[in-house]
């Protein structure tokens, strides 16, 4: 796929937070931008970091989320579809 360069400014706040998602998830910080304006303009799909999903349902008892994250984030997202 052929790309284009677009230089981008980002606040001090947006640029922090990128590099803190990108250094928590692994990817670079050019394909999370990438990933994130393809989600927002087009609607395709989920974000690929659903951490901050967890907690977001209340299922009425004390979890661990270190423990339980992945069933966290499976039962967030089954109840968002």
């Amino acid at each position: 796929m052929a790309r284009q360069s677009l230089p981008v400014y980002l606040t001090p706040e947006q640029h922090r937070a990128l590099r803190q998602l990108s250094a928590r998830t692994g990817r670079s910080m050019s394909d999370l931008v990438r990933d994130l304006l393809q989600t927002y303009l087009f609607g395709d799909g989920l974000p690929t970091d659903l951490s901050d999903l967890a907690g977001a349902v209340d299922l009425g008892h004390p979890t661990d989320i270190s423990r339980d994250r992945d069933n966290l984030l499976s039962d967030a997202v089954s109840v968002v579809r």
